[in-house]
């Protein structure tokens, strides 16, 4: 990933935009699938500065309900399951959100906390990590 340059990265993702704003049958892809590898960016130091808050619009709409929530949730245990990328460390964790905090996506830094907390990311001893990426 390093070798795709810092202006890429930037087009890339406002082409992405919003995943869930594509009209119906335009572009084939899980918009669910797609915001939670956007919060796997907001982990990552290459991808985080060039994430914008229009890119989790829908996403904390979604994320404002608890279905929704619950669904997100869902998506990042299926992810994190199949696809080591996601933050499953709590440096990454805080990273992401600090990131999705930044860009006051704060439905959404809720899921990734409440997913985190369920899916033992680090340590439960681990007092200071966790005091980081408390809400």
């Amino acid at each position: 990933m390093e070798a795709v340059s810092d202006e890429d990265r930037d087009k890339l993702l406002r082409a992405v935009d919003d995943p869930f704003q594509y009209p119906a049958g335009t572009v084939d892809c899980d918009p669910m699938m797609t915001a939670v590898v956007l919060i796997e960016f907001a982990s990552s130091e290459l991808w985080q500065k060039h994430l914008r808050e229009s890119n989790f619009t829908s996403c904390e709409d979604i994320a404002s309900k608890e279905e929704g929530r619950t669904t997100l949730r869902g998506m990042l245990d299926t992810v994190a399951d199949e696809w080591l990328g996601l933050p499953r460390t709590p440096a990454k964790t805080t990273a992401a959100i600090k990131r999705l905090r930044e860009l006051q996506c704060l439905n959404t830094v809720e899921v990734v906390i409440t997913w985190a907390q369920a899916a033992d990311v680090g340590s439960p001893e681990d007092h200071d990590a966790w005091r980081l990426v408390q809400p």
